[in-house]
This record gives structure tokens, sequence and C-alpha cells, in this order.
């Protein structure tokens, strides 16, 4: 199956979605939220309108969900924003709490891979309540946008913010 068939996006009415094949020769249809993806666009992470993340390491042609994400499933971690370093294995995700979490194994291990970042959330008034996240391409430069419409970066991979 050539990538053009693998993916396709259509845009109807403000939502995006596409066609998914996943690993065993399923096709969903995908509600689109955010999108990243690698230097060379091998790795590519999707959040979906229902808070999941899919992922794919052959730049499209078929994806996985990465366990523990999603607002459908009882203690799933809802993601609305994800990020990724020019490699993929370093990967922000932007949770409906606010809070940024982080893994530096490309979720390999799905939400056991992600450890949430000190002082993010949204139960930390004066700190980052994140909504979109962004990096650099070493992972190491991180821009967060916070509810209250504040823009944030950490120069050190997520361990300290500051208000720009």
């Amino acid at each position: 199956m050539n990538k053009a068939l693998a993916i396709v996006v259509l845009t109807l009415v403000g939502i995006t979605t596409f066609a998914a094949k996943f690993g065993n020769n399923t096709i969903s249809t995908i509600p689109a939220a955010t999108v990243a993806c690698s230097k060379d666009g091998k790795t590519i992470y999707v959040t979906t309108d229902s808070g999941e993340v899919i992922k794919s390491d052959d730049g499209g042609s078929s994806f996985s969900k990465l366990s523990g994400f999603g607002t459908n499933t009882v203690g799933a971690i809802g993601a609305i924003s994800v990020a990724c370093s020019s490699d993929g294995d370093t990967v922000y995700i932007c949770t409906g709490a606010a809070q940024i979490i982080k893994a530096t194994d490309g979720g390999r291990n799905g939400l056991r891979s992600f450890g949430a970042l000190k002082g993010t959330g949204s139960r930390y008034i004066a700190d980052v309540a994140a909504t979109t996240i962004s990096c650099s391409g070493d992972g190491k430069i991180v821009f967060t946008t916070s509810k209250n419409g504040k823009l944030f970066v950490s120069t050190d991979g997520g361990d300290r913010f500051k208000a720009l």
C-alpha cells in the first residue's frame, strides 16, 4: 500500500480527520487535533479529539495507539497537544489537566514512558498550565502556551519554565 492511500486528510466543517491504517490492517477515520513529526518524517505523533495519541514509525503507512491515553477509558490521560524532537525520541504532551509530560524513548511503553514535568498543570496557578507545546530539534528548548494566554520557555528540556 502506498503512502497516498494510507493517509487521507479531510476537512469537513472545521473538523480535520484522516484515515489511519493500524497494524492489524484495520483502517479508522481519526479526528486529528495536533500532529508532530521527526525531521525525516518517519516518526509521526497525532493527538485525537478524544485525547488519544497515535504513532507511526513508518512515515504514516501504519499507526498504533500509545496505551494509557484517551478520554473514553477509565484511568487514561487525555492528550491535547504533542511535540517531538527531530529524531522522534523526545516527546512532550500537554494533557487535559494542563500538565506537560515527557518521554525520551518515543513513548514505546505508552503512558508508562512519560513523566510529569514539575510546575506544570492546572493546579499550579502561578506556574505553567499548558495548552499547546513545541520544542527544538534536540528537544531541549520547549515553548508552551497557558490557558491564560501566557507564553513560557524552558531551555533545559522542561526542568524549569519561565514566562516570556
